[in-house]
């Protein structure tokens, strides 16, 4: 999907237009393909924010992603919206406050200890079966990694993100 993200983005927007994708979702890293050589050729500004590493899978809460809610978190801050308005606050300034809202692995370590505890009145096959599923990548099959670490990405070619302003 991620292919088809980037160009379609690529082909169908002016090149003068600036690109911020917010993707807060499994796998999300590599979503505008910022490595790959002449999809963003000649454009001034793309970046991506996305919810975690390519080998993770994102966190959903009850209010929404993981990332999505440190994003709104840090934008509720009064001295973040007081930079905004001011056109004082980078997108990078934006990520790094970002991560500071991410949940704690502890946390959500602790959070599947809870689900653990549901599950030991189920029968012991139903369990087995379960856990051979248990963070596998669908479309791979390949273990996912613990945690998750929220990226940012731009194409080497494009503007640093610590030099562009919030736009939001």
């Amino acid at each position: 999907v991620d292919d088809d993200i980037a160009q379609i983005i690529s082909k169908e927007f002016d090149p003068q237009v600036k690109v911020l994708l917010l993707a807060d979702a499994c796998c999300s890293a590599g979503v505008l393909d910022c490595d790959t050589k002449n999809i963003w050729s000649g454009r001034h500004f793309v970046c991506a924010m996305s919810g975690c590493q390519n080998t993770q899978s994102s966190t959903d809460t009850d209010n929404g992603g993981a990332m999505t809610n440190a994003l709104l978190t840090c934008l509720s801050h009064k001295k973040i919206q007081k930079m905004r308005k001011a056109k004082k606050v980078s997108i990078q300034y934006i990520f790094n406050r970002m991560v500071e809202h991410m949940p704690d692995s502890e946390e959500e370590d602790g959070d599947d200890d809870e689900e653990d505890s549901y599950s030991e009145d189920e029968d012991e096959e139903s369990e087995s079966e379960d856990d051979d599923d248990d963070g596998l990548d669908p479309m791979t099959g390949e273990k996912r990694e613990e945690g998750q670490n929220i990226n940012l990405s731009w194409p080497s070619a494009c503007m640093d993100p610590s030099k562009v302003h919030f736009p939001f």
